[in-house]
């Protein structure tokens, strides 16, 4: 397997979630793409600025091309501000094949999820009107090291150009007061309640379609590197990023499900949801959502973990524990 295969092999296994094979992809081979000779002593593995030692496997095949040493450029590509486009993004060449990767997995999510629906430009009526997009770039970082843990991107939509009463109806959506997250806090370790939190992937896209937009419908371009035909716009079938009204689309779907959950808002808080004991859930439940990050309270883990395994089967996301 040559240096290019392999590094387009572990980054299509690192991007889908399969650090396994990413890993035995490069087993028995160095950082330079050499095999290794059995029975040698591996050397102590060079630094790289990911936490995740496979990405700096592909990492250093690219970082091998300059100059500098490793260490100076793991410690600038740590340092490395978000880029602003997908011109700055690609400019650091290091980078470049994760930010690839992670466009491709953006845009894999959206299709599979059938987020889209091609038309040509010929086929529009004349009122229709079409918005642009971009890809978001965040580089996101370990709190306690600095050490990179994903290249993420996120399709936008140009909704700054939407006109309210005419592409959207309302972009309200509730969220949880401070203080209220903070009694729920409190609650949990007055009472010791089990307290832990569920993070959606790509929540927006999971809520239930709004009817907006002129003839009903939101028409939008996508940005370079996602699509390869210019006279191709697509229809949006789900709430996407960058649309005002997405929030409350997904707010509203969360309510709904909350709802036949046997779930009823606390007080004031649209955005906090109460159960009390009874039925499939014999403790009371708590659930309070920022958007798509969700805290859940109970006194019994038991009926915490089978809350969110129910939670998570509706929903596409992580658990991310206590």
């Amino acid at each position: 397997m040559t240096t290019v295969e392999k590094v387009n092999q572990v980054l299509l296994n690192l991007y889908c979630g399969d650090p396994t094979s990413a890993q035995a992809a490069m087993a028995g081979d160095n950082a330079m793409g050499e095999p290794a000779e059995s029975g040698e002593q591996s050397p102590s593995t060079p630094p790289g600025p990911f936490q995740d030692q496979e990405r700096n496997e592909v990492w250093r095949v690219f970082a091998s091309q300059m100059q500098a040493t490793y260490e100076q450029l793991a410690d600038v590509d740590m340092l490395e501000p978000n880029p602003a486009n997908r011109n700055e993004a690609m400019r650091n060449v290091r980078l470049k094949p994760f930010w690839i990767a992670s466009e491709q997995k953006e845009m894999d999510g959206l299709w599979t999820r059938g987020c889209f629906k091609r038309w040509r430009r010929s086929d529009l009526q004349t009122n229709d009107r079409v918005f642009g997009s971009r890809f978001h770039y965040n580089i996101k970082r370990d709190g306690a090291t600095g050490q990179i843990t994903n290249c993420k991107v996120q399709l936008v939509v140009m909704g700054n150009r939407m006109k309210e009463g005419e592409d959207y109806h309302d972009a309200f959506a509730p969220v949880p007061h401070a203080t209220s997250g903070r009694i729920m806090i409190s609650l949990a370790a007055a009472l010791e309640l089990e307290l832990h939190s569920c993070d959606l992937a790509q929540a927006f896209i999971q809520a239930d379609k709004l009817d907006e937009g002129v003839n009903g419908r939101i028409f939008i371009s996508l940005p370079k590197g996602a699509t390869e035909d210019p006279d191709t716009v697509f229809e949006v079938c789900r709430p996407l990023y960058g649309i005002p009204s997405s929030a409350r689309a997904l707010h509203l779907t969360l309510s709904k499900w909350f709802k036949e959950q046997g779930f009823s808002t606390a007080g004031f808080e649209d955005s906090v949801w109460v159960r009390e004991a009874g039925g499939k859930f014999p403790h009371r439940l708590i659930v309070s959502a920022h958007i798509d990050d969700t805290l859940m309270a109970c006194e019994s883990i038991e009926t915490l973990q089978a809350f969110k395994r129910e939670f998570l089967t509706r929903f596409e996301g992580t658990d991310e524990g206590e």
